[in-house]
């Protein structure tokens, strides 16, 4: 069985609300009481602002569609800067895309933001030839059914924007149709022995989320996941400008 890549990033939440319904016949504390749950429920709404929701059209794209272009955009990286290893050229014009490792990032204020919070590509065909479909079985349904397998060692999906824990991050959950792609036949040294370089098939799962631009100024991201029993987890430091 091949080594399969994995990626630790971000992903966020849905929209919470609370209904309150108050009747005329309540008592004051009551009615005082049903707006402070009321209030509570705008905080997160306005937490999970800071992102777009899952059924956003981010750009012309869904969230299925960007995280399979993460993953070309990643998987096109060699073993010196892969997963934050050194500097990715970045592709898109209206979005960043984040690598993982942390650290101090200068983003253009224009720019949303591409993070996945535990992701994996799944990718045929492998020079290891024991790794292919069981007799009967599409390339599409062996590549879908592997990259839902190792997508879900990862747990506990937590996402905290300047301060302000993002809730309902399964919503961004993602699992994409199979797709083309060109990887740098470098990573098959250090990270996924399948990759040769040539136009090969692949299926993302994952869990990614677009952030807003952020105002000018400096924000925070921090993002942590457990993966097979293990908290991983990172922080940046985003200057926007």
């Amino acid at each position: 069985m091949k080594q399969k890549l994995f990626t630790s990033l971000l992903t966020v939440a849905f929209l919470a609300s609370i209904t309150i319904w108050i009747t005329g016949c309540k008592k004051d504390n009551e009615n005082s009481l049903a707006t402070e749950e009321n209030q509570s429920g705008l905080r997160v709404a306005n937490q999970n602002s800071f992102v777009y929701p899952p059924v956003a059209n981010m750009f012309g794209k869904s969230y299925t569609q960007w995280g399979v272009d993460f993953w070309k955009w990643e998987i096109a990286s060699d073993c010196g800067s892969i997963f934050g290893g050194g500097p990715q050229t970045q592709l898109f014009p209206d979005v960043y895309m984040l690598e993982t490792g942390g650290g101090n990032v200068t983003i253009p204020s224009s720019k949303a933001i591409l993070i996945t919070i535990g992701s994996v590509i799944n990718d045929y065909a492998c020079p290891d030839t024991g790794f292919h479909p069981e007799a009967g079985e599409t390339l599409e349904h062996f590549l879908t059914r592997g990259a839902i397998e190792y997508d879900g060692a990862y747990s506990n999906h937590t996402l905290i924007i300047d301060g302000n824990t993002i809730a309902g991050l399964s919503s961004y959950h993602v699992v994409s149709s199979m797709f083309d792609f060109i990887g740098n036949p470098d990573l098959a040294n250090c990270v996924d022995p399948c990759v040769t370089g040539g136009v090969q098939q692949g299926v993302v799962a994952g869990t990614f989320v677009m952030i807003k631009p952020f105002a000018p100024g400096t924000h925070t991201i921090h993002f942590s996941l457990d993966y097979a029993g293990v908290t991983y987890s990172e922080d940046y430091i985003i200057t926007s400008n």
